[in-house]
């Protein structure tokens, strides 16, 4: 089968240290899933445009009304009864202040996703609010049992229809995100209605609803599309917003169960929620500009994961290799994180919960499981075969991708670790190979060797002993290519004592370079000492001193 058929990526990562923190730090909890557009979506797909809780006409009937200072938006409050806003008018110009900011913050969101990211504007509506200004209603949307940030209600097709059907829209919003709201939960006691609050709360409705707004322009991809919707949405305020951080709130459970949430299930709101990460990370190792793509995609008639291929090809990127970076970058998160090397965020994610641990008791090691499309397994092998003293266990993160399209074919992975095979594991005398029973086997290895890196180089030890045999050159973290790197030392007279060409090695947890003293017959004193090679460069000192 072509590279265009089924595909299992393998991502290895190694961790040496068997000490390593196991713990997962609840940073991002399961968060509520407070936009409501997908499911009025749903309803209007299923002949049922609204449920009890809204009024049966599109547009609710509202007592005032205020254009945006920029002209895109037209405000609809009330000023008295259950919507009503705070009348406060602080500013003096005769509209309530929360009025004012629902405004200004949402011609801040147009001309961050439209004049700047270049999205297309929410298709205008015909006049049907009176104009084709957008239209921004400003309702209580809290109620006993339930709370939502806001929706986007899909009112009018656009014609000529196309195999993604587009609306136009307006879009609802609270009328306060009061942090004295709460609402009942399942148990009967009380809990606040909004994670996020008052104007922090306005900001990221605005960008996420405006959003789907657009989206509604570009077409609902019915097959495969809800969760790319909200992928969407999400990820866009944080970056807007990058101080909030709501993204944040919705992925602890995809970290802590990455198996049980495929992006296969991509008709589902929440696993858009969930998986705002993907699109977090093409943004950041890519371009924004590779999301906009996807939207062309889909406005060009192609469904979810055509779009998403199409669009990751169109930037001159290879598919399973962006999948495999993405895997291995939600892998160095938390405790796991490299400085800024993944996601600016990283130590603020939470840390991958590696569900599946098996030990590997012989030189041999199985491993048979079942993947369905665009299912993620994260696998611990324990290394407790005594071949490499060096190695505690092997962290694995096995996945399946199907480019263009995903179907409901389950694939068999076998998963072996054998001394004797092609594929070498890096830092190890150890080598390993996939198998699938259909389709294609490409896997890509990315090595976390789960060592501490420094921010600088240093020697271990330091001061050097001459009773000891070695010193150990720490490094910050090297790129996982196995390629020799030129280590100079000099003496206190500035002499070159050692220069030799050497690859990696670990010590202590570390990365590093090994140079043995006998070899080399260093003696007492200060010495300088450089390690370079593929574009990295380390310098520093040490001493050694006189045997005790």
């Amino acid at each position: 089968m072509s590279f265009l058929g089924h595909f299992i990526i393998a991502v290895l990562l190694i961790s040496p240290i068997s000490g390593i923190i196991n713990a997962q730090e609840d940073c991002c909890s399961h968060g509520e899933y407070k936009c409501h557009t997908m499911e009025l979506l749903k309803n209007r797909k299923d002949k049922k445009l609204h449920t009890d809780k809204f009024q049966e006409d599109f547009r609710i009937p509202m007592q005032s009304k205020y254009p945006s200072k920029e002209g895109y938006f037209v405000i609809h409050y009330d000023t008295t009864g259950s919507n009503k806003v705070d009348l406060t008018d602080n500013n003096m110009n005769g509209v309530p202040d929360y009025v004012d900011s629902v405004a200004f913050y949402f011609d801040v969101a147009y001309n961050f996703l439209v004049n700047g990211l270049n999205y297309n504007p929410p298709p205008p509506d015909s006049g049907f609010g009176g104009d084709d200004r957008y239209d921004i209603h400003i309702v209580n949307l809290v109620a006993e049992d339930y709370a939502i940030y806001g929706y986007t209600e899909v009112e009018l097709d656009i014609n000529p229809p196309l195999k993604n059907p587009r609306h136009t829209s307006s879009i609802y919003i609270d009328n306060d995100y009061s942090p004295f709201d709460s609402i009942k939960v399942a148990n009967g006691n009380k809990t606040p209605a909004y994670a996020i609050t008052g104007i922090n709360a306005v900001k990221i409705t605005s960008v996420h609803e405006l959003h789907h707004a657009i989206q509604f322009g570009y077409g609902y991809p019915d097959n495969n599309g809800i969760a790319f919707m909200e992928m969407s949405s999400t990820w866009l305020e944080s970056e807007l917003y990058p101080d909030l951080n709501n993204y944040l709130a919705y992925i602890g459970d995809l970290f802590k169960s990455l198996e049980s949430y495929p992006l296969s299930e991509a008709n589902d709101a929440q696993t858009g929620y969930r998986w705002n990460v993907l699109f977090k990370f093409l943004s950041e190792a890519y371009s924004p500009d590779l999301i906009l793509t996807f939207w062309n995609f889909i406005l060009e008639e192609y469904d979810g994961f055509e779009a998403l291929y199409y669009s990751i090809e169109k930037h001159n990127l290879d598919y399973n290799a962006v999948w495999t970076e993405f895997l291995s970058w939600i892998y160095h998160t938390n405790t796991r994180s490299n400085g800024d090397i993944y996601f600016a965020d990283a130590t603020r994610f939470p840390r991958l919960a590696l569900n599946v641990n098996e030990n590997m008791t012989s030189e041999i090691f199985e491993y048979v499981e079942l993947l369905q499309p665009y299912q993620f397994l994260p696998i611990r092998v324990n290394n407790l075969s005594g071949s490499d003293n060096g190695i505690t266990h092997f962290d694995f993160i096995i996945g399946k991708i199907q480019p263009k399209s995903v179907n409901d074919e389950i694939s068999e992975f076998k998963l072996k670790i054998n001394r004797n095979e092609d594929t070498q594991i890096p830092y190890s005398i150890f080598k390993y190979y996939l198998e699938a029973d259909k389709g294609d086997l490409i896997s890509a290895v990315f090595v976390n060797d789960g060592a501490r890196y420094p921010e600088e180089s240093f020697v271990l030890p330091n001061p050097v002993d001459l009773s000891v045999n070695y010193l150990f050159i720490a490094v910050p973290l090297l790129n996982s290519n196995n390629l020799k790197y030129n280590v100079m030392i000099y003496d206190p007279n500035y002499m070159v004592v050692v220069d030799k060409n050497i690859e990696p090695s670990r010590n202590s947890g570390y990365n590093g370079f090994r140079i043995d003293l006998a070899e080399n017959s260093l003696a007492s004193g200060v010495y300088l000492y450089s390690v370079s090679g593929n574009e990295k460069s380390f310098f520093g000192k040490f001493a050694i001193t006189k045997k005790k």
